[in-house]
C-alpha cells in the first residue's frame, strides 16, 4: 500500500470514529449544548494597587443588589490545597493562590467573587464591592541597565546624536530630519 493510502487501523470505523463524524457534521451532544436551570453567574473582583495587603470589605450595597447569590472572598472561601508549579509536575504556574489570603502580590489579583442568578447583576454588585487597602513599598530589587539585557531582549537603542536620544527599534532605517517616534 502507498502513503497516500495506508493500510486501515485496527480503530478506523470504531466509535469514535462515528463520534467524530458526528463532531464534523454538527450533531453532536456537548455539555454547552444541554439546558441548564437556575445557573449562576460569577464576576471577579480584582485588586487595585500591585502590593499590599486587604484591611477589609464593605460589602453592604453590593449584597443589596437584586440577584446576588454570595460574595466569596479570602474570609470566608476555602481553603486551597498547595498546588504544585508545571517546574515539580503540577498544573500551576504561579505561587499565588486566589482568595487564599489578604496579601496582595500583583496588580490585579482576583479578590474576590460575586456570585449571582444574573451576569448584570453580578457585574453590578461588583462594581459596588469597596476594599480598604493597606499600600506595601513595590519590590525595589528590578533594576533595568542596557547591559543586563539579554540577546532576545533590548531590541532598541539610542540614535548616536539625535535629539534628546529618541530610541529607534533595530534593523529599521530612518531618514535625517523627519520625526521619528515609537509607539
Amino acid at each position: 500500500m502507498s502513503v497516500a493510502a495506508p493500510e486501515p487501523k485496527a480503530n478506523m470505523g470504531s466509535r469514535s470514529a462515528l463520534r467524530r463524524r458526528r463532531q464534523v457534521t454538527g450533531r453532536a451532544e456537548y455539555a454547552a449544548d444541554a439546558p441548564l436551570t437556575r445557573p449562576a453567574y460569577a464576576f471577579l473582583v480584582t485588586s487595585s494597587i500591585a502590593k499590599g495587603r486587604i484591611e477589609g470589605f464593605d460589602l453592604q450595597a453590593a449584597r443589596q443588589v437584586r440577584g446576588v447569590i454570595d460574595i466569596v472572598t479570602h474570609e470566608n472561601a476555602e481553603r486551597l490545597k498547595e498546588a504544585k508549579l508545571f517546574s515539580n509536575g503540577g498544573y500551576a504556574s504561579t505561587t499565588i493562590q486566589p482568595l487564599n489570603s489578604p496579601e496582595i502580590a500583583q496588580d490585579g489579583q482576583i479578590i474576590a467573587v460575586v456570585v449571582a442568578d444574573t451576569y448584570e447583576a453580578a457585574r453590578e454588585a461588583r462594581h459596588l464591592v469597596k476594599v480598604n487597602y493597606t499600600r506595601g513599598d513595590p519590590d525595589r530589587d528590578i533594576r533595568f541597565a542596557r547591559n543586563d539585557l539579554g540577546a532576545s531582549q533590548g531590541t532598541a537603542r539610542p540614535i548616536q546624536g539625535g535629539p534628546k536620544g529618541r530610541r529607534l527599534l533595530r534593523g529599521l532605517r530612518y531618514r535625517r530630519g523627519q520625526d521619528h517616534r515609537c509607539l
